[in-house]
């Protein structure tokens, strides 16, 4: 795929993505104030519903009211119509009322005792002289009499003063209901109950701090706990405590929410679990699918780049046989003993090459397939480094360079594979030797561990930078070097040894750094 549409894909992925995730934030904030306004309408529901409850308490305490008075009305009129059949059964008898007596009078149209009592309770009612018998039976009963008189007087004017009483609670109650103290109308500490009441009722299960301001007296006269005074006075949840009240004499309830952020989230909790589980997916897709794209272009450019280099690697060993096989028929060309062994041992050299490139895609595609073979069996690492070596004696001596062991382990056996680790042990040397600017000084050491065994390969070489260092056991993979192509190789070397390494239960760690060298450590 070309570059530009593969960025022009990603470009295009990306701004989908951000789309996406903007809807998506959006749908989350407006879940958020769906949520918030909810709660608020039902703490104005529960408020509401309080406010009410209040009301209803009220007008309650108004009807008791009503119905004792009824109550003492009915027994003034019964205490007076026996005063009156009193009168009218003792016709003999004169009763005389003083002049500072107890006036009654009910107003026709509005029930009310207007008139109050303003007498001495010896001078109610007198019988006068003239009208008593003169016999003892006759004196006897004219005193009882006159004491069920004064007994049905008193329990008048007790009544009187009953029924005075009521009618001031009444006037109070009904039309002065807003000049009264807050406690004489509701008791603060029923406030608390029938609010948390129907918070409750309307699901709302969160801390609830509430007070009653005055507006008369332009402060908070109630609070339930004393604290967030500032945070009350601040507070939008402001509801008027007795709505029929006038204004510059009426009571607010203030509530206010300590934890009003934690209830809304936990009331959109799983929504917003949801939608992070749904932005993470939609995130890990997108980025493993660009991750893949960019990796399929790269592994491409990879293989491509193998494919000409194995390609050139073959047409140089096809290109010298066919030149020997044209010598050999050219009749000018001398055909004695010597030119045959030279001819016969670059034959023999290239077809060798041929071989080891063979050798190479086959491993590749093993690799790939996962299908590459271990035959283990007890084996001896000292005897594979000392193989690897001899495989390896003649490249580096070549260069000029030299090998140094310390085998110092004292148990080198594990079970493995003797030729894939030989061919690991190679690949080790081989890259130490060619990737070197000056005389390669390769040393070789082992060492028995807790574990197991530990062979160390250094190299005083050109190193590998950080940006490299995590790639290099990568299938293909080869350090770019621009233009110039001075070290042949496949990029299959270090991918094949880490996979037998592992297949062998063992790892493998490297350190360099440019200019300086590198070490690989194999731990089995």
């Amino acid at each position: 795929m070309p570059k530009h549409i593969l960025y022009s894909i990603a470009v295009a992925m990306s701004i989908s993505l951000v789309t996406l995730l903007f809807i998506q934030g959006v749908w989350v904030r407006n879940a958020f104030k769906l949520s918030e306004a909810n709660f608020k309408s039902e703490v104005s529901e529960a408020a509401n519903a309080f406010i009410l409850q209040l009301e209803k308490n009220e007008i309650s305490a108004q009807f008791k009211a009503q119905n004792r008075r009824v109550a003492i009305l009915n027994m003034l009129d019964s205490l007076n119509h026996s005063i009156e059949n009193l009168k009218i059964q003792n016709p003999d008898v004169r009763f005389e009322e003083s002049v500072q007596g107890i006036l009654s009078a009910i107003n026709a149209e509005t029930g009310l005792i207007i008139q109050q009592d303003t007498a001495n309770a010896e001078h109610r009612e007198e019988v006068t002289e003239a009208s008593v018998p003169t016999s003892k039976a006759q004196e006897q009963s004219v005193r009882n009499i006159r004491r069920i008189y004064r007994q049905l007087s008193t329990e008048r004017d007790n009544l009187l003063h009953k029924s005075r009483l009521v009618d001031e609670l009444l006037q109070e109650v009904v039309g002065y209901q807003d000049t009264r103290p807050l406690v004489s109308r509701v008791n603060p500490y029923s406030i608390d109950s029938l609010l948390q009441k129907q918070l409750v009722r309307q699901n709302i299960n969160t801390r609830c701090e509430w007070g009653i301001f005055s507006a008369s007296q332009n402060r908070l006269i109630v609070q339930k706990t004393g604290r967030y005074r500032e945070e009350l006075l601040k507070s939008k949840f402001i509801y008027k405590l007795f709505p029929s009240d006038r204004d510059q004499n009426a009571h607010y309830l203030i509530l206010y929410f300590p934890d009003f952020r934690q209830a809304i989230f936990s009331r959109v909790s799983a929504l917003l679990v949801l939608s992070l589980i749904l932005i993470a997916s939609i995130v890990s897709v997108y980025a493993y699918a660009l991750y893949k794209m960019f990796q399929n272009r790269k592994l491409s450019e990879i293989k491509t780049d193998f494919i000409n280099n194995i390609t050139h690697e073959i047409k140089t060993p096809i290109s010298t046989i066919a030149l020997v096989c044209e010598a050999l028929e050219d009749s000018d060309v001398e055909k004695n003993e010597e030119n045959l062994k030279r001819f016969t041992s670059l034959i023999k050299q290239e077809n060798e090459r041929l071989k080891t490139l063979s050798k190479h895609i086959i491993e590749i595609s093993k690799l790939e397939r996962g299908q590459l073979l271990m035959n283990k069996a007890p084996m001896h690492i000292h005897e594979a480094i000392e193989t690897a070596i001899q495989n390896m004696d003649y490249q580096v001596k070549h260069n000029n360079g030299k090998i140094i062991k310390s085998l110092n382990a004292t148990n080198d056996v594990i079970n493995g594979d003797f030729v894939h680790t030989v061919n690991v042990f190679t690949n080790l040397i081989d890259n130490a030797n060619k990737y070197s600017n000056t005389t390669p000084i390769i040393e070789i050491s082992t060492k028995n561990t807790p574990k197991g065994i530990e062979i160390q390969f250094k190299d005083n070489g050109m190193g590998i930078s950080k940006t490299h260092l995590k790639k290099i056991f990568e299938t293909l993979y080869r350090i770019p070097t621009g233009n110039v192509h001075d070290v042949k190789g496949f990029g299959l070397g270090l991918s094949y040894a880490k996979q037998v390494i592992t297949m062998h239960q063992g790892s493998i760690r490297v350190e360099s750094q440019p200019k300086k060298g590198t070490i690989f450590t194999i731990s089995y």
